[in-house]
């Protein structure tokens, strides 16, 4: 342990500066404004905040913010993705010792909380979303 840290009493703490720490949210809007670019950081500020910095710069030179839909009715939220169907999973392949093993990769597979699963990596339609391949032998 060095010196330092053993010789830090609390009232040397008390004293101290309080720290610095970065701004947690930012955006950086950039326009261009009569043909020269700008760019502007806006640190911790809310959504409504930035609406109304962007809403009374574009006021301030005759530019109308645009309205969704005219104004007359709220803008739907986007709908969620729907997942692409899975292919239809093989039937699992077998060791001479009886062990199940992956159909497309030939490794055993492990025991997980749902069943067994193929723990190998994959690409395309036998890979999820964290491209893992998706054999698994549910309970």
């Amino acid at each position: 342990m060095s010196t330092a840290v053993q010789n830090l009493t609390r009232q040397a703490v008390d004293r101290a500066e309080p720290l610095a720490f970065p701004s947690k949210r930012s955006a950086l809007i950039t326009i261009s404004y009569k043909g020269v670019p700008v760019a502007v950081t806006v640190e911790d500020a809310s959504a409504v905040a930035v609406e109304k910095l962007v809403d009374s710069l574009l006021a301030r030179d005759g530019w109308a913010a645009p309205v969704p839909n005219g104004g007359n009715t709220p803008v739907p939220s986007p709908q969620r993705q729907a997942r692409t169907q899975r292919p239809a999973l093989p039937e699992p392949w077998y060791k001479p010792d009886g062990t199940p093993c992956c159909p497309w990769h030939q490794r055993p597979l492990k025991e997980g909380r749902y069943g067994l699963y193929c723990p190998s990596k994959a690409e395309g339609e036998q890979a999820n979303d964290k491209g893992y391949c998706i054999f698994s032998l549910k309970d």
